[in-house]
């Protein structure tokens, strides 16, 4: 049903409320699947009222940011968050010859996913290509009557034709309250087969918090990949418990500029937040990689963090210039199962003479943290 929102759920009845258009619909079920996923929020400090601020979460503001990229009259874009959503804004508006603010109150870009180290890299590549990055600001006002104008942070103010706001998201899930649990924080509440508190309805996606592994427990991992993998296990768990999703690990990978990089688990802010004891080695290789012109050389470089206590893996960041997508997946199969040091040493990876080298980058990345050890 297009153009249709959900606006009731009667649990004990099986009844669902839909408006459609001016119109209401109950819809009767027997099971129901509930993906309402989540909304982008909007800092108290912007007013999303004034033409021109701008999330980039539905397919109108999509098409308003496309719309963007192409028009004469938008010279100046003030992009409010250094994650992937904000990232990567800015990285296609530099692209068509914008002139680019980007800005986050952390001490560098990416800081959910990545170490300075590496954040600084490519905060490095954003600014030759003319991006202002204004790190550790807070975005006190928007200036404009109708239009916004200019943005005033906690440090200076910023000329703005258009202002993308890309500061994360809060569960879609207000319209449920009272219809089954919720935690404090508004996500659904569900089990190991994704069963929320009422029966014959399951939850999936952006509106529910999941088993993290690194820190056993509850959290939200907003990721199209994870939301897919729970609306196949939840399918296969409406007629009865079949598969348990147990957990994840918040596994990205996305590129900017000349660089691509993963990451999966945890970063060493993130460990130290949590009072987690953990050491962190970082190793630097050449490898080929095959493109449609024959092989080209590239360099990798990949930071592992293990526990000290028992040696299990807790995260990886790879970053590389070039396409070197596949490797964070090997990480994230490692950490899933929880690998020690040792185990990850003596993987059984493939050689191929002229394609790839010794040792292989993970085996020489956990060799490297024994030694040290």
């Amino acid at each position: 049903m297009e153009n249709t929102e959900a606006t009731g759920l009667d649990a004990s009845n099986h009844e669902l409320t839909v408006k459609q258009q001016k119109n209401f619909i109950t819809i009767s079920f027997d099971k129901l699947l509930l993906a309402p996923g989540a909304e982008a929020f909007m800092p108290p400090a912007i007013d999303a009222s004034l033409e021109g601020v701008t999330a980039m979460r539905t397919r109108t503001q999509i098409n308003l940011i496309k719309s963007s990229v192409q028009s004469e009259n938008i010279k100046n874009i003030v992009v409010v968050g250094g994650g992937y959503i904000g990232l990567g804004a800015a990285d296609i508006f530099s692209k068509n010859g914008k002139n680019v603010t980007l800005i986050d109150n952390s001490s560098h870009i990416l800081s959910t996913y990545l170490d300075t180290e590496f954040a600084k890299k490519i905060e490095a590549n954003l600014r030759k290509r003319g991006v202002t990055i204004r790190l550790g600001e807070s975005v006190k006002s928007l200036a404009g009557e109708k239009k916004v104008q200019s943005v005033l942070t906690t440090n200076n103010s910023y000329s703005a034709d258009l202002v993308v706001v890309a500061t994360g998201t809060r569960p879609n899930t207000s319209w449920l309250k009272g219809s089954l649990d919720l935690s404090d924080r508004g996500f659904i509440k569900v089990d190991a087969y994704l069963r929320t508190s009422v029966p014959d309805v399951f939850a999936v996606g952006d509106s529910i918090e999941i088993p993290y592994t690194p820190l056993y427990r509850q959290q939200s991992i907003a990721l199209a990949s994870n939301a897919q993998r729970q609306g196949e296990c939840a399918i296969l768990n409406l007629e009865k418990p079949r598969l348990a999703y147990k957990s994840v690990l918040g596994t990205t990978s996305w590129a900017a500029g000349k660089y691509h990089f993963s990451a999966t688990g945890l970063t060493e802010k993130a460990a130290e937040s949590f009072g987690l004891s953990h050491k962190s080695i970082t190793i630097t290789q050449q490898q080929n990689l095959e493109t449609h012109n024959g092989l080209s050389k590239i360099e990798v470089q990949l930071k592992l963090l293990y526990s000290p206590n028992d040696q299990k893996v807790l995260g990886f960041q790879i970053m590389a210039n070039g396409a070197i997508h596949e490797l964070i997946n090997i990480a994230a199969i490692a950490l899933q199962k929880e690998m020690t040091l040792s185990e990850l040493a003596l993987v059984d990876f493939y050689m191929l003479p002229g394609i790839n080298f010794l040792p292989h980058i993970i085996n020489e990345a956990a060799f490297k943290a024994l030694r040290a050890e």
